[in-house]
């Protein structure tokens, strides 16, 4: 009798073990599955133009926005000013509709940086949709464009998210020069900037007061190449039609 009561209690847990997995599997891959992107956003423009463009992202919390909006405005590539992409999410927009406007009223390009700055890995598609359409709404509000660069918030995104954002006439794009990481000094973002000086790059600077004092090195760092600061269609463009 002993050894049946035995038997039984581990082949109940065995059951329970083999339960216990096979709920961990599905909750892993699902969970995971949808945090590890077998598909890329656009981190690259064309080759064939002696030129990089800038992103500026502007998450809520971004500081020094007017300040670098006016170093752009009073920079200069030989007789051209330096045009960017302002990443604007729509909740910095919803307080700073002014300094929004005179992006665009210079001359730069707005991009959709969804609207709370949310990790896109854990949201669902509706929650995705709301987040690009609330911003490209809100925008489009304000100065009458249709934004159609996309740029996920904190540089995290799944399959969900580069579908939603495609679906909803967006393309994704990615620096190829950084990642925005908390701390990183002037000298950081400056360097990590021009080591990826290549035709068609893609520089991605986060909105603080450390981006504000690296600019003018960047800048000038162009003085003496061939180079030149060219806007983001001008180098997306050709890549995206072939």
């Amino acid at each position: 009798m002993e050894k049946k009561a035995k038997f039984f209690r581990n082949v109940i847990a065995n059951v329970v073990l083999i339960a216990v997995l096979s709920v961990t599997i599905v909750y892993v891959t699902t969970f995971w599955g949808a945090s590890v992107p077998t598909d890329e956003p656009v981190r690259q423009g064309s080759g064939d133009i002696a030129a990089v463009s800038i992103m500026i992202a502007v998450p809520p919390n971004a500081t020094h926005v007017a300040e670098i909006l006016e170093f752009f405005n009073n920079s200069q590539m030989g007789n051209q000013h330096v045009q960017v992409t302002f990443f604007v999410s729509g909740l910095w927009a919803t307080r700073n509709l002014d300094l929004l406007k005179q992006m665009y009223a210079s001359g730069h390009a707005l991009g959709n940086y969804g609207f709370f700055n949310e990790d896109h890995r854990r949201l669902s598609a509706s929650r995705i949709i709301e987040e690009i359409e609330l911003t490209h709404k809100l925008v489009q509000g304000a100065v009458a464009v249709e934004m159609q660069w996309f740029l996920p918030p904190q540089g995290k995104f799944s399959n969900k998210t580069l579908e939603v954002a495609r679906a909803l006439n967006y393309t994704p794009v990615l620096g190829a020069n950084t990642r925005i990481v908390e701390g990183q000094t002037a000298e950081a973002i400056a360097q990590s900037a021009l080591q990826s000086l290549a035709p068609g790059n893609l520089w991605l600077l986060p909105a603080k007061a450390e981006t504000l004092v690296a600019l003018p090195n960047i800048v000038t760092a162009f003085n003496g190449t061939n180079f030149a600061i060219a806007p983001l269609d001008t180098l997306l463009n050709p890549v995206l039609s072939n």
